[in-house]
């Protein structure tokens, strides 16, 4: 993450957020016991482009398995 973060700072923002939505994918398919990480990583690219749709309905999947 911290990485991504050095490297959004440094270009547009809009594009970036998919990088974070792919991110967070990854970790949820990869690292399944880190869905926080995944988390941080879908509201990283919500933060950077509020309309990115997918990003938001991964949140709402975690949340639905979640309860």
């Amino acid at each position: 993450m911290t990485a991504f973060r050095q490297f959004s700072a440094k270009v547009q923002p809009k594009p970036i957020s998919g990088l974070y939505y792919k991110l967070g994918n990854y970790i949820l398919f990869y690292y399944s016991d880190r869905k926080d990480e995944a988390i941080a990583a879908f509201e990283e690219a919500l933060r950077l482009n509020p309309d990115h749709q997918y990003a938001a309905q991964a949140l709402a999947m975690i949340a639905n398995k979640q309860q």
